[in-house]
């Protein structure tokens, strides 16, 4: 049974719509996942550099107000971009596998 060209167009515009849908629920999971447990995480990834961070405890330096803010949404962002990255791919390769033949 062949399709049209509407209707592979139509079925490909719909695999396109969920993927952005879901890569976009995706991302705002992790970052907000991330937002929300931004003191546990700043705390494994400055672990590492122990008391040599700054002379303050260890603790990091900002030179500004807004600086600790911009950091934990910068760390947001970067969240749910790993957890939107999978999602995204596997909705890329879902959206290519009518073009590659079936033998492969």
């Amino acid at each position: 049974m062949s399709l049209s060209a509407y209707e592979r167009g139509y079925r490909f515009g719909q695999r396109f719509r969920n993927t952005v849908l879901l890569s976009v629920l995706a991302w705002s999971i992790g970052a907000g996942a991330t937002f929300w447990w931004h003191p546990e995480v700043f705390a494994f990834l400055l672990a590492p550099a122990e008391e040599m961070l700054s002379p303050f405890d260890g603790r990091p330096t900002f030179s500004a107000p807004q600086d600790m803010f911009s950091a934990t949404l910068s760390l947001s962002m970067k969240g749910g971009q790993l957890v939107a990255f999978p999602v995204l791919v596997v909705g890329a390769l879902a959206m290519l596998r009518p073009l590659v033949p079936r033998r492969f």
